[in-house]
Parts: C-alpha cells; sequence; structure tokens
C-alpha cells in the first residue's frame, strides 16, 4: 500500500544555499590537514563517501603536498594520481613497489611471474638430485657423493610458487517478476533540521532498469535511497511500490545497518527467514567467511569485513529489486570487480547511488542527478541492458 506524509515544502532558494554551504565545509575540512603546517598525513580511505570532483580535487591537492603521506585505500585510479610509491600488506609482511597503483600492478605481475619461474626451475633441480641420490645410494663407491649431494637438498630454501588471492564468490539472481512500474517516489521532500535535503523529487523506475543516482555529497541521494527502502519517512510526498515487489537494501554506513553485538552468523540468520546453518555457512564461505570466523562480532569487523556481511545478508534474501548506497565502498578491487560484474548480468530492477564509475559505465541504464532538492533523468546517458556508455566524470 503507498503510504503519504504531508508538510510544506521548503524554498529551493535556501537549498541552493545550504547544498553550497555543504561542499565549502567537506573541502575545508580536508584542506585544513593539509595546510595546517603539518609534515605528515594518514588518511584511511579518504575518497569513500567522495563524490567525483572532490576525490579529483583531494588527488590534485596531495600531488602539491610537500609533506608524506600514508594512504590506506582500494582506489587504483586516486593512487595513479595521488601515489609515489605503493605498499602491500601481504601474508604478515609488507612488499614496496615504486610509483602510482598502475606501475604496482606491472611490477607485481613481473614479480609473481618470475617467482613461479624460479620455483619451477628449483624443483626440476631437486628433483634432478634427487634422482641421482636414488640411483646411486645402494653403491658404496658414492655414499660420500650421495650424503653430500643429501645435505645439500636439507639446506636449500624453498622458493615457494605464488598462491592465488581468496576471492568471494557472488550469485544474484531475481526471485520472481515484478509489475512494470516498479517504484514510484512523487513528490519527495524531506529535511534534517534546518537542513533541507529534498524539494518535490520525483522518480519513476520501471521493470528491468538499472537507475543509478549521481550527485555531489550531500544532495540527498542516500535520503531518496532509505525513503525508497521505507527506512525513512519524508516529511512531504508517497512512495508506491508494485505488489510483487521484494527489494533488498545495502547500506552504504555499515555501522547503523549491522548490530555490533552479534556474531556474523547471527547477522546474516536475521534475514535468512529460517534458513538452515548449513545453507547460511555456505553462503559466508563464497563471502571468505569460514570455520570460526561465523562467530566474530560484527564490532570487531574490519570496514571491508562488514561489507561483504552487508552483502551476504544481500544475496541470502529472495529479492527482485536492489536498493544499493554505494555498495563498492570499503569493497578491495577483486571484490569490487566481482560485484559490478554480477550487477551488470543481474534480472531484476536496481535504484543505486553511486560515484563508482564501474558501476555508471557497465551497469546503468539510467542515470538520474541528484541536485538543489531534485532529481532529474540524465537523458544522454539512457541505454538499453548490455550497451555500454561511458559517463561523465
Amino acid at each position: 500500500m503507498p503510504w503519504t506524509a504531508t508538510a510544506s515544502a521548503p524554498a529551493s532558494a535556501a537549498c541552493s544555499r545550504v547544498w553550497a554551504s555543504r561542499r565549502r565545509t567537506a573541502r575545508s575540512s580536508a584542506a585544513g590537514s593539509a595546510a595546517a603546517g603539518t609534515e605528515n598525513l594518514l588518511l584511511d580511505e579518504p575518497t569513500n563517501h567522495l563524490d567525483g570532483a572532490s576525490r579529483e580535487w583531494l588527488a590534485d591537492e596531495l600531488s602539491e603536498y610537500r609533506g608524506t603521506v600514508i594512504i590506506v585505500t582500494h582506489d587504483g585510479e586516486f593512487l595513479d594520481r595521488a601515489a609515489t610509491r605503493i605498499l602491500e600488506l601481504r601474508e604478515g609482511g609488507v612488499e614496496s613497489y615504486a610509483g602510482n597503483y598502475s606501475a604496482y600492478q606491472a611490477q607485481k605481475a613481473a614479480r609473481l611471474q618470475q617467482q613461479d619461474q624460479a620455483a619451477a626451475r628449483q624443483q626440476r633441480e631437486i628433483a634432478r638430485q634427487e634422482r641421482f641420490i636414488e640411483r646411486f645410494r645402494a653403491k658404496a663407491s658414492k655414499a660420500t657423493l650421495v650424503k653430500s649431494r643429501e645435505k645439500a637438498l636439507a639446506r636449500v630454501v624453498r622458493v615457494e610458487r605464488t598462491r592465488p588471492e581468496s576471492e568471494v564468490h557472488i550469485q544474484l539472481s531475481a526471485d520472481g517478476r515484478t509489475e512494470r512500474d516498479v517504484v514510484q517516489l512523487e513528490h519527495i521532500s524531506h529535511a534534517y533540521g534546518e537542513n533541507i535535503v529534498l524539494v518535490d523529487a520525483n522518480l519513476y523506475i520501471e521493470r528491468g532498469q538499472k537507475a543509478v543516482l549521481v550527485g555531489p555529497n550531500g544532495s540527498g541521494k542516500s535520503t531518496l535511497l532509505r525513503i525508497a527502502a521505507g527506512h525513512l519517512t519524508p516529511l512531504e510526498g508517497a512512495v508506491r511500490w508494485a505488489e510483487r515487489a521484494r527489494a533488498g537494501y545495502y547500506d552504504q554506513h555499515q555501522d547503523e545497518a549491522l548490530d555490533r553485538d552479534k556474531t556474523v552468523l547471527q547477522e546474516v540468520a536475521s534475514v535468512a527467514g529460517g534458513e538452515p546453518e548449513e545453507r547460511l555457512r555456505t553462503v559466508l564461505g563464497q563471502f571468505l567467511f569460514r570455520g570460526d570466523d561465523v562467530f566474530k562480532r560484527i564490532a570487531v569487523l574490519s570496514g571491508g569485513e562488514r561489507s561483504r556481511v552487508a552483502l551476504a545478508k544481500l544475496v541470502i534474501q529472495p529479492t527482485n529489486v536492489l536498493i544499493l548506497d554505494e555498495p563498492t565502498n570499503h569493497l578491495d578491487r577483486s571484490t569490487r570487480r566481482k560485484l559490478i560484474n554480477v550487477l551488470e548480468r543481474y534480472d531484476g530492477t536496481i535504484l543505486c547511488a553511486a560515484h563508482d564509475t564501474g558501476i555508471l559505465d557497465r551497469v546503468a541504464t539510467r542515470v538520474y542527478e541528484v541536485q538543489e532538492g531534485g532529481c532529474r533523468e540524465l537523458i544522454e546517458h539512457r541505454r538499453e541492458p548490455g550497451r555500454a556508455v561511458k559517463t561523465r566524470r
């Protein structure tokens, strides 16, 4: 059933002042750290919640910064612009690569290839020595030589073949078919206190569309998604869902969306509708939670691990509509790539807020700009599924 809430709509002129102020505040806060006379900056995933313009601005600022900067990020494009050295944490150690992210990828690929080649050469030599030892072990005249080679083999430091990194396995398919008109958001207005977010915004999504919301930080994209998902009641307007629509919601703010006191298994079970534990463990294993990992409390998980829990919750639910708020934030590059591939092939309907160019270029069939209270389609980016289109950066 549709629901409505009414109130007086705020003035759009006031909206412009609020959003301009938000953008200035966000940038001045970041600039303040760089301009405060500090010699070192430590930045933890600085681009996760930045729009494209802010990301480019920050990369330019850091490239000109004269001090030392240490950045933790999965954003390869950002590192290509801002980094001069890459440090990879792997299996308890740190490996250093000169240059930006693209240089790191090339150097790492070459190093892994060399390591595999060295391991193969060593294994061939070890096999040759072992054949010699077995052949002449029983000959007294060769006893000294055999013992010498056995000692030499025992001292060899084995070169390990490279092991593929563990990757998530994501499977998503629509559970049933909705009516043609999936969701209609009509004349939506909302504010947080004096902060005006949406004014008479309208959005209509049809079956099979993959609609992506873009716009500056603070423009109301997340608010619109929360209203669509029924997690927030607008001050004014109506949301009308198709009768057969079953929506799954992914919140970019996992600290709020997940219960910190629950274990990983308990959190996924809370939306699983009585699925047996074996099934839950199978799904969690696909998201790299294996063995006793499923008993970890949400509170101790990293941002990336919490994102994987949220994705597992999305997979375990029967849905035919996905509402996704910046779903690639906090994901490593492998998981990000796999998720984009899955969303591109998904046979249901998607409503998503994203700054990720991979989602915009490969997933989106409709792009809507949310700015200064309104929501308008960018017609130039309309396409049918399966046809890629480059969006503006």
